[in-house]
């Protein structure tokens, strides 16, 4: 996706969620503001010799989408909305509701675009000083764009909509909180009465972001944000925090000053607790936060009368202390895995010998088979979706946390055909495949002209479907002619040390009994599999393993159609008194309608890897198979145990 495509929809995005906050607030006469952030003043204007300037991008870009984001709401809301308010829509035009203050503006006398000769007033004069008109209905500029909004000190009530068309600052941990603090303001109405009735005060004055990134990166990064800027907070309502605590109160317009001492902070401690609003460790408890909420906290005890004036402040300042738990270490976060005794037992040892050899390939093919393959495949199974923009939507309830999120889904297509962003369609196909320029042009040659005209409608999921289809195709072709060539250079031990880590929620014993891995070499499995899990338990399970390993992603085999990462090693002990060495693949259904073309493809090329490797080896023995359950690995132990071919004698 280009740019220009991203900023179009954060623009549309923003102007619907203006239209939503003034189909709300219009009638209780609250003018709506939404505030755009560019990176560059000559995206939103072009100064020129004349003191007017001219459109840049954005503003171009915003006249197309209000025009047609404002047609589409009164189309369907036209039933519902108040009659003033549509005069008052239809009575605006996209090139006057918008304008923009810049530094550049004070050389240039650039005019608002309302364009009122009577009262005539320059864009940066209008935004930046005469607050009182640009909260007028009658003034009809609405959508504001700011390069400098934080450096310039503006401030205004009336911001209900941010959106950033710029990307973050790298290294810079407070944009995001000094963007919002633009809009995290109670708003005014048209008599200059802040809006903050207990009633309605959350459900008026909400404010919303467009935000650049992805839902979950952004919401990530704020919620950091806030907690590092939160972090210094209290954290208990203890004696200590209590102590010379200083308290007011206004009264005849006068403002009065009391300080805690710390006998009083003793006795405020006591009852805090007998009302089980603190916990034995002075933390503030669910019982505070929904009194406070709801004022319906009790009166102090007689001993602290005297704090009975300053009660509202006092209360306010122990409501103040924040939950330890919100700054804690993010639950998510990876922790080191490291192996236990059986990581070094001779029969670990002895497994990792036998598989840790790496091998080369070769392969001899049919181009035209090839090619003629990938072409029928093509025409069969090629379908690309015209491009969908993915829009998430969720509100900060309370502290650092998010409710559920609604999405939808939109086309738009016809952004990206607009589009100047150039593709080399067949070298990126070339790179994806590894196959030459002139293979890849002979299959995208012989198409059907309907399936190479999805190309349009998304270039990079026609390339990325192709690179898919081709590979599936060559994983096929291959298969026949590939030799595998054992090298001499093996797997390093440190692939099962270096860089492992799992997650908190990773850390539940797998086995039915509640305990850790017995037979493992790690105590705990890293994987969120079902199969895997319950494949883990049984084999751990199982008297006869000695040991066994989930193989580390790093250990990879190298196939045509990309490496290959098996499942499992394993160690039995044998009725022969010798050990048999297995590395496994598990799926949950040995069906091949379970398994895609290029995974089996993979399994293939990697039972010839270890094929060679025997072949390398008389003393190799190592069984390589693919599996749906355990009870199939049993019954291959059984086939090995009972095998002639089976000595103790290596």
């Amino acid at each position: 996706m280009t740019d220009a495509a991203l900023r179009r929809i954060q623009i549309r995005e923003a102007i619907r969620a203006h239209l939503e906050k003034e189909s709300l607030l219009y009638c209780q006469g609250i003018k709506v503001l939404t505030l755009f952030f560019i990176d560059e003043v000559s995206k939103y204007r072009v100064y020129k010799d004349s003191d007017t300037g001219e459109a840049g991008a954005y503003a171009r870009l915003f006249e197309e989408e209000y025009d047609n984001v404002l047609q589409a709401f009164l189309n369907e809301r036209s039933a519902e909305l108040d009659p003033k308010l549509k005069a008052y829509w239809e009575g605006l035009t996209a090139k006057i509701t918008h304008s923009g203050y810049f530094a550049q503006d004070r050389h240039h006398r650039i005019k608002n675009t309302s364009g009122e000769s009577a009262d005539d007033i320059t864009a940066y004069d209008l935004i930046l000083k005469e607050k009182e008109r640009l909260l007028s209905l009658t003034e009809p500029v609405r959508f504001i764009f700011s390069h400098s909004a934080l450096r310039e000190g503006w401030d205004n009530p009336n911001v209900f909509v941010i959106c950033p068309l710029k990307q973050p600052e790298v290294g810079n941990t407070a944009a995001r909180r000094q963007e919002l603090g633009r809009g995290l303001r109670l708003c005014v109405n048209q008599e200059g009465e802040r809006q903050d009735d207990p009633m309605t005060v959350h459900r008026t004055n909400l404010l919303t972001v467009i935000a650049t990134e992805s839902y979950a990166s952004y919401v990530g990064a704020l919620q950091h944000e806030v907690l590092d800027a939160c972090k210094h907070r209290p954290q208990r309502a203890d004696v200590q925090f209590l102590t010379h605590m200083v308290v007011t109160r206004h009264e005849g317009g006068t403002t009065q000053k009391y300080t805690l001492s710390e006998h009083e902070a003793k006795l405020l401690n006591k009852w805090l607790f007998r009302n089980d609003f603190i916990d034995e460790e002075d933390r503030l408890q669910t019982a505070w936060h929904q009194a406070y909420k709801d004022h319906s906290l009790p009166e102090l005890p007689e001993k602290l009368l005297s704090l009975t004036p300053y009660r509202d402040d006092l209360f306010a300042k122990i409501n103040s202390v924040v939950k330890p738990i919100d700054f804690s270490t993010p639950k998510d976060r990876p922790q080191p895995l490291r192996t236990n005794d059986n990581f070094t037992k001779e029969a670990f040892t002895e497994l990792w010998k036998r598989i840790s050899r790496k091998s080369t390939y070769t392969v001899h093919f049919n181009s035209e088979e090839l090619i003629r393959k990938s072409i029928e495949a093509l025409n069969k199974q090629l379908f690309v979706p015209k491009v969908m923009v993915l829009v998430k939507k969720g509100i900060q309830t309370t502290g650092d946390s998010f409710g559920d999120t609604t999405q939808h889904t939109e086309e738009i297509s016809a952004y990206y055909v607009d589009s100047e962003l150039k593709f080399d369609l067949v070298g990126a196909v070339a790179e994806g495949t590894t196959l030459t320029r002139k293979t890849i042009q002979a299959i995208l040659s012989g198409i059907h002209p309907e399936k190479f005209a999805q190309f349009k409608h998304n270039p990079e999921k026609f390339i990325a479907e192709c690179i898919r289809i081709i590979t599936e195709q060559k994983g096929t072709t291959f298969i026949e002619s590939v030799q595998y060539h054992p090298m001499e250079a093996h797997f390093d031990t440190a692939l099962f040390t270096a860089n492992q880590t799992i997650l908190p929620k990773q850390k539940a014993p797998v086995r039915t009994d509640g305990k850790v891995l017995q037979k493992h070499i790690y105590d705990y499995l890293v994987s969120d599999s079902k199969v895997e899990r319950a494949f883990a338990a049984q084999v751990d399970t199982d008297e006869k393993v000695i040991v066994f390993s989930k193989l580390p992603s790093s250990f990879k085999i190298a196939t045509p159609v990309g490496s290959y990462n098996p499942d499992w090693a394993l160690v039995y002990q044998s009725n022969q008194m010798h050990h048999l060495f297995f590395v496994a693949e598990t799926k949950g259904a040995l069906s091949e309608m379970n398994v895609t073309p290029l995974e089996q493809a993979k399994i293939d090329y990697a039972t010839k890897h270890f094929a060679a490797l025997a072949a390398a080896n008389e003393c190799y023995h190592v069984t390589y198979k693919k599996v749906a359950k355990y009870q199939d690995l049993l019954d291959l132990v059984q086939m090995s145990d009972d095998s002639s071919e089976v000595t103790g004698k290596c």
